[in-house]
């Protein structure tokens, strides 16, 4: 599980492009966002977009974290 705030970044853009890409498709069949979450597709690319958002989160903790142990010293 790649760590590096660069890489989660960049595969959020690519995961956040895809869901984009899918709730156009779906809103141009006339589907409510209500109705999102009974495609597939949508829940797969919201899902990985929910991790990797939780994941840039606890990088940005544990980033802060070791400033804090660095400044104490």
């Amino acid at each position: 599980m790649a760590m590096r705030r660069e890489v989660l970044e960049r595969q959020l853009s690519v995961a956040t492009t895809l869901r984009d890409e899918r709730v156009k498709h779906l809103s141009g069949q006339g589907k409510s966002e209500a109705e999102y979450r009974k495609d597939a597709k949508w829940r797969q690319a919201n899902s990985t977009c929910r991790s990797l958002t939780r994941r840039l989160r606890r990088v940005a903790e544990k980033r802060e974290q070791v400033q804090e142990s660095d400044s104490d010293d």
